[in-house]
């Protein structure tokens, strides 16, 4: 066994400092969770989207959502995010304003929820609208809207209450088919690891969120970004599982410990768990630089994931494996 592995690459035996560093970046996230908390966007706190559609870009995008938000304060109403861009299917570009489910400044009584509703679906909707008419005719832009390009979509504090309930609900009875597919196909100790480390790339992402709360709000792109990860994660686990299974039914490895299985596993699997997440993350750098902000808010946190899911792939969950087949020995001999 000595000549299939070189004895200074012993990831295993560094697990202890290797899970000091994420476990120093899950404690800064959590004093920020505590201090701030998450940067929740109105998916889960309420609020409304207001989208302005144009035939084509505007010139100025600064100028424009400066102004814009600035009517809009003027209207009682707080923008709690950036001017968001995106393209539409039929032509033509959206600039979407998130605002705040609150009235000049304070939340909005449940019994006043139906005449804040009413309120921007007609009367800020119609000042709204004269008031991008007088804009682009002050820049020479009249040709890039029609009165029909205001769309206003409300999220109650209710809905976003139950849509939250909702999302924890999902990525728990993820987690937990996972675990069985890992049990299954691989062993308990294997299911056991691969969840420990799923649970680990959630936690930092959630924590980098926390500490960048300001430019990123947790929306559901947050929610499909947090879901991405888990495939990919899963995805550098099984790859890892699948070397150390590989390794347990050759002969080659009949007199090796788990401490060399693993560390095996770890150098064999490197450079194909590197290069899927290095060709991910280029693809991944090009949409950050070239995409639309509405794509920006989910690429954050997708790089924290990888970058993380990638970590515990290599660093953690072999380790883990190692700690839960010392723990089944232990209970086994007791039970004998």
């Amino acid at each position: 066994m000595s000549k299939l592995m070189k004895k200074d690459f012993n990831i295993v035996q560094r697990f202890p400092a290797l899970i000091a560093i994420s476990l120093i970046i899950i404690f800064t996230g959590l004093v920020f969770l505590l201090g701030e908390g998450l940067n929740l966007g109105i998916d889960y706190k309420g609020g409304a989207k207001v989208e302005i559609e144009l035939v084509d870009e505007i010139t100025d995008k600064e100028a424009f959502e400066e102004h814009f938000t600035s009517f809009m304060k003027g209207e009682g109403y707080t923008v709690v995010d950036k001017m968001m861009e995106s393209p539409l299917t039929e032509g033509g570009i959206s600039y979407e304003f998130r605002l705040a489910y609150e009235y000049n400044g304070a939340g909005v009584a449940a019994e006043a929820q139906e005449a804040f509703i009413t309120r921007l679906n007609n009367e800020f909707k119609n000042d709204l609208t004269e008031e991008v008419e007088s804009y682009l005719a002050s820049v020479n832009s009249s040709n890039l809207f029609d009165e029909e390009g205001i769309n206003v979509a409300v999220i109650g504090e209710s809905s976003s209450k139950s849509l939250l309930n909702r999302t924890f609900i999902a990525l728990a009875l993820a987690l937990v088919a996972i675990l069985v597919y890992i049990m299954i196909r691989f062993t308990v100790s294997s299911g056991l690891a691969s969840i420990c480390g799923l649970a680990h790339d959630v936690l930092i992402t959630v924590s980098l969120t926390a500490i960048f709360g300001k430019y990123l709000p947790v929306n559901m792109t947050f929610i499909a970004a947090i879901i991405t990860i888990i495939g990919y994660s899963i995805n550098s686990s099984i790859v890892i599982f699948d070397k150390i299974r590989e390794c347990q039914k050759s002969t080659a490895f009949a007199y090796a410990s788990d401490e060399e299985i693993a560390n095996y596993a770890i150098k064999h699997s490197l450079v194909k768990i590197l290069l899927s997440i290095l060709t991910t993350l280029i693809m991944v750098v090009a949409l950050v630089l070239f995409s639309v902000s509405t794509i920006q808010e989910f690429i954050l946190p997708i790089i924290f994931g990888l970058l993380a899911g990638t970590f515990s792939a290599l660093c953690l969950n072999p380790s883990i494996w190692v700690l839960f087949r010392k723990i089944g020995s232990k209970l086994k001999s007791k039970k004998a």
